[in-house]
């Protein structure tokens, strides 16, 4: 790999119409994966998880395309069933309905704070529109999708209930 000043770089991409590949993903998988790694021994979420999350980060640690997308479908049913566990040890809860309902518990019972809710109701929109009906998310959408995931997941080893 060269490196360039960032001039040089963007002159030399609009002379030559330069297609040029980058090595490093723009998102930082690795710093996600070993943050998450710290999580899961922390807190009452992640542990109830910790299988399914540790199997999910070793396929992630030579991330391809078709990875990345499976690593989304894959990690929103953990993600719900590590929600869902929390929320159903409470001494007389009640059931819990759909994610929406988690998030709503989640928040209520003031686990997590009001910046985690967002992000967790911001990935519910690609779940609902794509993953659900079986449509293939586009890459930059898969990769925002999947690093809020695992933001969201991190977030979550500081529940401690």
């Amino acid at each position: 790999g060269a490196s360039l000043p960032k001039q040089l770089y963007y002159l030399f991409a609009d002379r030559l119409q330069a297609r040029v590949r980058f090595v490093h993903e723009w998102f930082a998988l690795e710093s996600l994966s070993s943050r998450l790694e710290g999580a899961m021994l922390r807190g009452t979420v992640l542990p109830r998880v910790e299988s399914e999350l540790k199997h999910e980060l070793q396929l992630l640690k030579a991330p391809s395309e078709g990875q990345i997308y499976s690593s989304c479908r894959s990690l929103f049913p953990v993600l719900e069933r590590a929600m869902r566990e929390q929320v159903e040890s409470r001494p007389g809860a009640a059931r819990a309905g759909t994610l929406d309902d988690l998030i709503r518990r989640f928040e209520s019972a003031h686990w997590i704070n009001p910046e985690t809710i967002e992000l967790l109701r911001f990935v519910m929109k690609p779940k609902r529109d794509y993953i659900e009906h079986g449509r293939k998310l586009p890459t930059p959408i898969a990769k925002l999708v999947l690093s809020t995931l695992l933001e969201v997941l991190i977030r979550l080893g500081d529940v401690d209930a």
